[in-house]
């Protein structure tokens, strides 16, 4: 994840409470998704064979949005580029307006509309977060931040159990005290007489509401102390490792990119991109600060590592010259992309 922010869902206010300690692609797999326009056949093998791969490509062109284009494009070349077409990818686009992108289940990777618009024209970044995002598969980090994820949702019910326990105390004494007030009020009511009465147990409900008010207030203070004191636990345990990986992740785009003949400098941009988000420089316990990361990345930049990343991508896109076929994944919105496997042709059944 470029930038990912795990989701737990809360009834109380200590979801809040996440923008300050993590930030952004969300393992959330809850976010909506664009559809694919319903096909008849797979839109790669509507597309005729043909030795022009760039007919092929001007065709694919045709067919698909332009967003789902794109990001075709990218994945398919970082894939023949890096020898990652032994297996297939899928591309889901997001309506969400974050500048994010995450990667989840079994190869893929979802682009949110906000991401897709700030790196609108700038293929090379866009490439770099797409490397960014199919490192997190190829080195296998996608196991570690559904623990994380899984772990940060029980911290929260242990924070919102604990916060619901003290407010139900507190709606156990406020009833107690109800009951004296009534009591009090009715004995005034027939001593004194039933307007001031009927005063002084109005004015016993009133400090009784602002009382139950401060203690509600109180209880979800107390539930985001503790629920801090749980997430800092938790960070002294995956943080290191969870940050270690996103390096990890930036490393390999860069190489995937390289290796596909973008321009190195888009990883960069794509960095300096997500540096201008209002959340970008606050504690994460998943992501390093963009600063550290594009200083990073530009030590990678070196013209000798260019230059021999380069050798090694024309050397796999010799290997696996022809385009990768697509067509709409069986969920029905996501696009997928063909191995090379899937591109030859046929279904491979032996004579």
């Amino acid at each position: 994840m470029m930038g990912e922010k795990f989701i737990c869902k809360s009834s109380l206010s200590v979801a809040p409470l996440l923008t300050a300690l993590l930030t952004v692609g969300a393992l959330g797999w809850s976010e909506p998704v664009r559809a694919l326009e319903p096909l008849q056949e797979s839109m790669g093998d509507r597309i005729k064979a043909s030795n022009n791969n760039q007919e092929f490509y001007n065709q694919a062109r045709a067919a698909l949005p332009e967003d789902f284009y794109v990001l075709y494009r990218i994945v398919e070349r970082l894939a023949r580029a890096n020898g990652l077409d032994e297996r297939p990818w899928r591309l889901r686009l997001s309506g969400e307006y974050e500048v994010n992108a995450y990667a989840s289940e079994l190869n893929t990777l979802t682009f949110m509309a906000g991401l897709l618009d700030q790196l609108h024209g700038d293929t090379a970044a866009l490439a770099c977060v797409v490397g960014h995002e199919m490192a997190h598969h190829t080195q296998d980090h996608i196991p570690t931040m559904v623990a994380v994820q899984t772990q940060m949702g029980q911290l929260m019910a242990e924070a919102e159990a604990e916060a619901i326990a003290e407010i139900q105390n507190a709606q156990r004494q406020q009833a107690a005290t109800n009951t004296i007030g009534s009591i009090l009020g009715s004995v005034l009511g027939s001593v004194i007489g039933g307007s001031t009465g009927a005063i002084v147990g109005g004015t016993t409900q009133a400090v009784l509401g602002t009382m139950t008010a401060s203690q509600r207030q109180q209880a979800e203070v107390r539930a985001r102390e503790i629920y801090e004191q749980k997430v800092a636990a938790l960070g002294s345990e995956y943080s290191a490792v969870l940050q270690s990986q996103e390096f990890e992740a930036d490393e390999f785009g860069f190489q995937y990119l390289v290796r596909a003949g973008f321009d190195p400098q888009g990883c960069v941009r794509a960095m300096n991109t997500l540096d201008q988000l209002e959340h970008s420089r606050l504690p994460s316990l998943s992501h390093p600060m963009p600063a550290v990361r594009i200083r990073q990345l530009q030590a990678l930049n070196t013209a000798a590592n260019v230059n021999a990343l380069t050798a090694e991508g024309t050397a796999y896109l010799r290997q696996s010259s022809q385009p990768l076929k697509y067509g709409i994944s069986r969920d029905g919105v996501s696009l997928r992309i063909e191995s090379r496997y899937g591109s030859s042709g046929g279904f491979g059944f032996p004579d």
